[in-house]
This record gives C-alpha cells, structure tokens and sequence, in this order.
C-alpha cells in the first residue's frame, strides 16, 4: 500500500514550516519523536537537508545514527538526501540515497526520534509503511 506520512505525528519543541519540513537549529538538544510507536517490521523514509555543522542523531529500535559526515557516506551540506530505516525480523538497515550505511540488531520498541545536537538538519515527506 502508500506509505503513510507521519508529518502530522510529530511531537517537537521545533518549529514545522512548509509542507511537513521540521527545520531545528540546535542552540540545545532538542529531540522530536513520532508519536507512533515501532515494534514490528517498518520501513521509514524521509529526506533531510543538513547544513555543514550537522552532527544529528536518529533512534530507532534501540539503534542510534549520526548523521554527520563520516557518519553518512557521500553527505553533502546544501543538498536534499533520501534516507530509508528498514527493520526486518531482529535486523536494522540505515540507506541514504539507496547505498547501505550500517546494519544492526533491533532491540526494543519505540518511537523514531531525532536530535539535534550541533548544526542545521531539515526533515520533509517522512512516511512509514509496515
């Protein structure tokens, strides 16, 4: 079926702007987390546009992601990239622009969050199917 966007199942202390783009500038840690909860296979999608300070964090499934440079290969500031989390059975997938980042083991169930630590990270068309 569609995925289902999530952009109207947000809990955030940022400000959304535009169609579904949460646009944080970290002067604190802030974390923005769906208000969905994910305990089965999942496939997440959303594109970001990170800024040349952007040392950001995802969490899901009791993983955690850096999005930085040498976090994601290929990051390039100014420019929209598309990211996919699939979870399968007891595995975690990170792709960024269709290449594979890191694999891991799920562990617990939660929701997917995403904090801000250093620099300018965007998030827009974040869905989830599963």
């Amino acid at each position: 079926g569609m995925p289902m966007p999530l952009n109207a199942r947000l809990r955030a202390k940022g400000r959304t702007e535009g169609e579904g783009v949460i646009d944080v500038t970290a002067d604190e840690n802030v974390v923005i987390e769906t208000s969905k909860t994910f305990d089965k296979d999942v496939t997440i999608q959303f594109e970001f546009l990170p800024d040349e300070k952007c040392n950001n964090d995802l969490y899901i499934r009791g993983n955690k992601f850096d999005i930085k440079k040498g976090g994601v290969k290929n990051l390039e500031p100014g420019k929209w990239h598309k990211f996919e989390i699939v979870v399968k059975g007891k595995k975690i997938e990170f792709k960024c622009n269709g290449q594979t980042q890191r694999t891991g083991k799920v562990k617990k169930a939660n929701p997917l969050g995403i904090r801000t630590e250093f620099g300018a990270i965007s998030f827009r068309n974040l869905r989830f199917k599963g």
